[in-house]
């Protein structure tokens, strides 16, 4: 560790020292730390004498980064300069391989053959691209490295020694002062540069603005937080629901009275998957660095806990957008800012995550839904059609009230409802309000529903000024609302609906 900084202090102090800078550059890749490992080889390769062993090793972090073509374009300018050095063309061709360039990774291989012929790798190599190329899938997993039999059997012969390692695990050559392989990551025999992980994590911690300790520390207060707030929501929520209400006159309304238990079932399968998901992502994809497994989860776990306190939070229909935009933007932060990932790998796997989470919780909330309705419905076809309603709701609908026109009594008007355009939510708002205003008490006063002709609903109004009642309609029916009694009697008859409608003259 006190030579870690020792080297570290000595080369901000003197930057032209240049063996002293490469020896901290080893150090940083062995660690695995290969952002800064790559500050300073490019460093070097710029302004000190040229070595092919800095370009090797500036390759070699290019890949383990997954920044494969620039980790090729690194090697064949290196193959310019030492063209004769069988080392750098291997490594070439492995890194062709990986970055799906078949055929180049074979013709970088048969370049090795023509300088080394019985170079027992490079036969294997060219036999399985070969074979990968004609569509021999039974060779696709071959393994790169010759077994010492398989060569024997094979009358292939052992090839001379090479300078430097052959990795024990994939068989890649690696320099003398490679600590680890730069293809596969495992240590070497012969490292000689290695520091532990620890030591080299303190280092970078110091070069950061703020220690990972420390951001994982805010992650974790917010993530208990947002639980904390998210329990008192769902509380809330809940009370709420169990109380009911009579009528929904909004769609706002719609979202935060009606959907409670799907929008508890949705936030808590987000809660829960969101860090599985986040981990399983990032081993899918490979990132390179690939952050630690206890940063992920408590990365994905800070989402979930985020995402469940906005499905629970009441709010009008039209805030829904800007509140998945600003959880769109918190999980690209996250990957990019707490995992140190580049542009192009952050994006990918915000992305493919994002669009993992989104299906888990939309499923989540439809098959709640579902459940509830009694009925399969089609989710994409329904959110289409209540999108297309929320923005043109009709003259009559979204709960505005709507005065009938006969005001004197007796009163005889007719209405027609019609379908919001999804079936699932014409069952919601299916109620409507009719409220009666009357100017003067009339103790024989009635009021009357008939549907399609046939009398539905019938309430003496008796000495009361103002009467309110709901009742129930259907989509394509038509109704008649009648008030008599007394005649002459001045009465407004007020509707209120969330499904459209339109008054019969």
């Amino acid at each position: 560790m006190a030579e870690l900084w020792d080297v570290a202090a000595h080369v901000e102090n003197h930057p032209d020292d240049y063996p002293q800078r490469w020896r901290l550059a080893k150090k940083l890749y062995s660690a695995r730390e290969y952002r800064l490992a790559l500050e300073h080889l490019n460093v070097l390769k710029n302004e000190w004498t040229p070595k092919l062993n800095v370009r090797r090793y500036l390759a070699a972090t290019y890949f383990r980064l997954g920044r494969y073509p620039e980790a090729i374009s690194e090697l064949e300018e290196a193959i310019g300069e030492w063209p004769d050095e069988i080392g750098i063309r291997e490594q070439l061709a492995y890194v062709l391989k990986a970055d799906k360039q078949l055929e180049k990774a074979l013709d970088a291989w048969e370049q090795v053959l023509r300088l080394q012929p019985d170079h027992a790798i490079g036969q294997k190599s060219v036999v399985r691209l070969k074979a990968l190329l004609a569509g021999d899938a039974r060779n696709q997993d071959a393994p790169t490295k010759i077994d010492p039999v398989i060569i024997q059997e094979e009358n292939v012969p052992t090839p001379p020694p090479m300078p430097g390692m052959e990795c024990p695990k994939c068989g890649a050559q690696n320099s003398e002062e490679f600590g680890d392989c730069w293809r596969c990551g495992k240590p070497l025999p012969h490292a000689k540069f290695g520091i532990s992980d620890e030591a080299a994590h303190d280092f970078v911690e110091q070069s950061l603005p703020i220690r990972s300790e420390t951001l994982g520390r805010i992650a974790v207060i917010a993530t208990l937080g947002l639980l904390l707030y998210a329990l008192f929501l769902s509380i809330r929520i809940i009370v709420k629901y169990n109380e009911g209400v009579e009528t929904l006159t909004s769609l706002s309304q719609v979202y935060d009275y009606d959907l409670v238990p799907a929008r508890i079932a949705a936030g808590l399968v987000m809660l829960l998957s969101w860090p599985v998901v986040l981990r399983l992502i990032i081993r899918l994809f490979r990132a390179k660095p690939r952050p630690k497994a206890s940063h992920t989860y408590i990365g994905g776990s800070l989402l979930g806990a985020f995402a469940l306190a906005m499905m629970l939070i009441p709010m009008p229909a039209m805030l829904l957008t800007p509140a998945i935009a600003i959880l769109l933007f918190l999980a690209l932060t996250v990957v990019m800012v707490a995992f140190q990932m580049n542009m192009g790998m952050a994006l990918a796997v915000w992305a493919a995550h994002f669009a993992v989470m989104f299906v888990l919780g939309a499923a989540a909330f439809w098959t709640t839904e579902i459940y509830q309705y009694g009925s399969v419905v089609n989710p994409v076809g329904e959110v289409m059609a209540v999108r297309q309603f929320a923005r043109d709701p009709g003259e009559n609908g979204d709960g505005k009230p709507v005065r009938l026109p006969s005001v004197i009594t007796p009163i005889r008007d007719k209405a027609k409802w019609f379908s919001s355009g999804s079936l699932w939510l014409d069952e919601k708002i299916s109620q409507i309000t009719i409220t009666l205003r009357l100017e003067e008490e009339s103790p024989g006063l009635r009021f009357q529903i008939y549907e399609e002709g046939i009398l539905r609903f019938h309430e003496d109004i008796g000495e009361k000024r103002n009467e309110s009642f709901t009742y129930p309609v259907v989509p394509g029916t038509e109704y008649e609302f009648v008030v008599a009694g007394e005649d002459n009697l001045i009465v407004q008859v007020v509707i209120q609906s969330v499904l459209p409608f339109q008054i019969i003259e």
